[in-house]
């Protein structure tokens, strides 16, 4: 990993955690020239896709800042609803075969991990999710504990040889449940909502596919996950 993907990554961790609020100023370039050990060139790289991904401004005299706006955070379920719980099971690694690579996009033979998500509020199931990782990706291996306790974007965060991007979504309504291939008997509505969703890394590389479904009836898109 180059310094200013650590560096970014570092400041990216603040914000996600919550650590920085909006109108708060990040860490100085001087503070983190001596938490990393860094000249001023990766530290100025790092805040300029800070900048790009539009998370935060330059302010003459006084450093970055946090952009008050809730459109330009990036969002994590547990950020949305904080009082919602989510259980994660790993379901293995996998090469990626003709029929995997034209649902995920993922390349031909490739190697990714899969992982089902159920998101509760309260007892109530709300999203049943799919995902796949690349293996390629990772810089260390795909620790389930880990992502239970903190969450898939605290584990995309640490532990990605990449920044993250962007992602891209594509949302199907009125999807007929026995169009769909997972059993979801908790999600008790004869259509659902399927949100296919493609994370990206800085460099354009696929990082992850999924696809989550909602109940219709309960189903609000009021935000946008990573706005550029």
């Amino acid at each position: 990993m180059k310094k200013w993907e650590e560096i970014y990554n570092y400041l990216l961790d603040l914000i996600m955690e919550n650590k920085v609020k909006a109108g708060e100023f990040l860490p100085s370039e001087s503070k983190l020239r001596v938490k990393f050990k860094a000249s001023l060139q990766p530290i100025r790289k790092a805040f300029s896709v800070l900048i790009a991904d539009k998370l935060i401004i330059p302010v003459h005299g006084k450093g970055y800042q946090l952009i008050n706006s809730e459109n330009n955070k990036l969002f994590s379920f547990s950020y949305l609803y904080p009082n919602a719980k989510s259980i994660y099971k790993y379901l293995g690694k996998q090469k990626v075969d003709n029929e995997l690579m034209k649902k995920t996009h993922f390349y031909y033979e490739d190697y990714v991990h899969k992982i089902e998500v159920k998101r509760y509020i309260g007892e109530k199931l709300y999203i049943y999710q799919i995902s796949y990782i690349s293996d390629s990706l990772l810089k260390r291996e795909l620790d389930i504990e880990f992502i239970q306790k903190n969450g898939l974007m605290k584990f995309f965060t640490t532990s990605l040889k990449s920044p993250i991007g962007f992602a891209v979504k594509k949302i199907s309504t009125s999807l007929k449940r026995e169009l769909v291939d997972y059993d979801i008997d908790e999600i008790k509505s004869e259509n659902l909502i399927l949100d296919k969703g493609l994370l990206f890394s800085l460099g354009q590389q696929l990082m992850e596919y999924r696809e989550s479904y909602y109940n219709e009836e309960e189903f609000e898109w009021s935000f946008i996950e990573y706005y550029r």
